[in-house]
Formats: C-alpha cells, sequence, structure tokens
C-alpha cells in the first residue's frame, strides 16, 4: 500500500492503539497479534520434531493462513497459545481482593483455560 506520510503517521497512531498491552486486562488484538507472531517464528523454524512430522522452515506465513481459516477464537487459544508466549507477555489470574488485585495463579495452562472459558470478547472485561 501506498501511503503519503500523512496517512502512514495516522495508521501507525491507530494500530499502536488497537495493539497495546494492558497490564490488568487482556487485550484480544494484542493477545492475537503475538500468537500469530509465535506461530510464525514456530513454522519459520520448526524443531526437530516438527521436521520429521512434515514441517518445512519457513512454512510461518502460510501456517498463519491455514490457522486464520480453521480455528474459532477458543480453539486458536487452547491450541497455539503456550507456555513461552505466557511467560514472555507475564500473563496471570488475579482477583480483586479488598482494593487490591492480588495473583492468585502463574501458570500457563491455567491462563490458557480461563481465557478460553471467558470467551475472547469477554476477556478485556
Amino acid at each position: 500500500m501506498d501511503f503519503t506520510s500523512d496517512e502512514a503517521i495516522e495508521f501507525v497512531k491507530l494500530n499502536v492503539g488497537v495493539v497495546q498491552m494492558f497490564r490488568t486486562s487482556i487485550n484480544p488484538y494484542y493477545l492475537g497479534l503475538k500468537m500469530f507472531e509465535a506461530i510464525e517464528e514456530r513454522y519459520n523454524n520448526p524443531i526437530e520434531e516438527m521436521n520429521r512430522s512434515g514441517v518445512d522452515s519457513g512454512a510461518g506465513r502460510e501456517k498463519i493462513f491455514e490457522v486464520r481459516e480453521m480455528e474459532s477464537d477458543s480453539s486458536f487459544l487452547r491450541n497455539y497459545l503456550h507456555k513461552d508466549l505466557v511467560m514472555r507477555e507475564d500473563m496471570y489470574l488475579f482477583q480483586k481482593q479488598d482494593k487490591d488485585c492480588k495473583t492468585v495463579d502463574k501458570g500457563w495452562e491455567q491462563v490458557r483455560d480461563q481465557l478460553v472459558r471467558m470467551g475472547v470478547n469477554g476477556a478485556g472485561e
């Protein structure tokens, strides 16, 4: 796409506003972007086990389009939100206790499962 410099600046401002990370809630656009980036990285540079199962190096972009076509929001989270991303993004479960928020679980599977239960549309609420 060809943008004027003013249009490019406006695009960057809008994009940053949509995909910013929040400390105490989930921005589903940010999380989805990070998950797709992780998929692309994993399939561009597959580990030995993936190679043995037929995954070729450089297949990241192709895998992204496959996932977009085949997965629902909840199956996308269930199948592609992995431990490394949960840890890297410092995701955890918390509860409001009195006036404070307390971390109640940092286990990546519990975080993933809670997001699946909440549904992507309710995750930021």
